[in-house]
């Protein structure tokens, strides 16, 4: 990260009346910062406060304000950043509320698009780094199918798409159709009574069949006459060729003896079976030197394989990764401590997630965790040596029922108002 560049962190977070919270302040002083308590308090919504008040749009919830109020607000401090979203009931608005944000610097000027702003700050996986946010929007439509049972949202959608246009064609030839009718001009009177059209058709038509067959007869008489003709002209013509080849019979010499072919068919295919022999004998050595060939090719292939794989090694050596141990297999899938990532436990994968979304993300050096229940103690101190190492502040959710662990969410409020994370258990490592 260069030395110039600033970073944020949230100096103190406010919210009133933002989904299940009351009203809530906190001041963290820790760079893990824990929200605990028992299911169902609003700890889930401290961090969807994050996430809304700078992520905004597609970030925001459903439903921002808690039931029975008409407003809510977010603020966070970020030191040289102050954002503030607020957010009212609205009967006109289809989601039932409206929001706008503000953004103000340290000398207390409000930035002209306060989103922009936020959005050039937010990186890849900054908010939740395993989390549903993460998904895209089909990923996140799919996963929530499972909570309408019986219903095929597919079927329904191909069969609107169906129907509506099937019904933009029905429509455009009912328009065609009209139009048509309405071209249509009548003579001035009474409409005459229908005549037998087809009848009179049928007469005509019987009419030409039958004259049509007298002509055939006719044409058939003529052509009878010039066969006769040509068959008359043909038999003069066969009794003059039959008595020229009688002649020539008459006159030829006698037939020569016929030649023993048994002794040539014996050398024909004695010669074929050579040539088949010495045919083969050629191919096969074509073969061998086409495949020594190839061998050479794929042994220079194997070299450069080998060479790109030892180059590909002292690459990775030579980088900083996010997590020591994090690597790429040439089959095309990240490993971490040499086996595939998918099969690390998941506090692992938690682990591994948050160090990448705090590299992907060098100014706004905060992280969302709702899975925080993964990591037991030791992973919790390791999560604390590296927010400490790498200037990250990182807000995780755990479920916690002794009420003494982190900022302790109670019915939508803190359970002591000031309280202040607690201090390392004893044989825990100190931050």
């Amino acid at each position: 990260m260069a030395e110039t560049e600033k970073t944020y962190r949230i100096v103190e977070l406010q919210a009133e009346n933002f989904k299940r919270l009351k009203a809530v302040s906190i001041r963290p002083d820790a760079d893990v910062v824990e929200i605990t308590g028992r299911n169902g308090q609003g700890k889930t919504s401290i961090l969807d406060a994050i996430l809304g008040g700078l992520g905004g749009g597609r970030a925001l919830p459903m439903k921002p304000i808690r039931a029975g109020q008409e407003s809510a607000v977010i603020r966070l401090d970020l030191g040289d950043l102050k954002v503030t979203r607020r957010f009212k009931t609205s009967e006109t608005n289809a989601k039932g509320w409206t929001t706008d944000v503000i953004v103000e610097s340290e000398m207390g000027g409000r930035f002209q698009k306060p989103q922009d702003v936020l959005d050039a700050l937010v990186g890849e996986f900054t908010f939740d780094p395993l989390g549903f946010t993460r998904l895209k929007e089909d990923e996140q439509f799919e996963a929530l199918k499972a909570f309408v049972p019986g219903f095929d949202f597919d079927l329904s959608a191909g069969l609107d798409r169906a129907d509506f246009s099937k019904r933009t064609d029905v429509n455009r030839d009912a328009k065609a159709l009209r139009a048509q009718a309405e071209a249509i001009t009548l003579p001035a009177g009474k409409v005459p009574a229908a005549v037998d059209v087809a009848a009179l058709e049928k007469k005509l038509g019987d009419a030409a069949t039958h004259n049509s067959a007298i002509a055939t007869r006719q044409e058939n008489r003529r052509a009878a006459d010039d066969r006769l003709k040509a068959i008359a002209q043909a038999i003069q013509t066969l009794e003059e060729e039959r008595a020229t080849i009688q002649k020539r019979i008459d006159q030829a010499e006698p037939l020569p003896e016929p030649i023993d072919t048994v002794q040539v068919q014996a050398d024909l295919a004695a010669g074929r079976e050579a040539n088949a022999v010495r045919l083969a004998a050629t191919h096969r050595d074509e073969l061998n030197a086409k495949a020594a060939e190839k061998e050479a090719e794929a042994a220079k292939l194997t070299k450069a394989m080998e060479d790109r794989e030892t180059a590909r090694q002292a690459a990775i050596k030579a980088a900083k990764m996010p997590v020591p141990g994090l690597g790429f297999d040439p089959a095309g899938f990240i490993t971490l401590n040499g086996q595939p990532f998918s099969q690390a436990s998941d506090a692992e994968q938690l682990r591994a997630s948050i160090a990448i979304a705090a590299a992907k993300n060098p100014q706004l050096r905060i992280a969302r965790v709702r899975d925080g229940s993964l990591l037991d103690d030791v992973a919790m101190v390791e999560l604390k040596r590296f927010a400490a190492e790498n200037d990250l502040q990182v807000w995780i959710e755990r479920v916690d029922s002794s009420g003494t662990v982190g900022f302790v969410l109670e019915d939508g409020e803190l359970k002591d108002e000031g309280s202040e994370p607690q201090a390392a258990e004893e044989g825990e490592e100190a931050i």
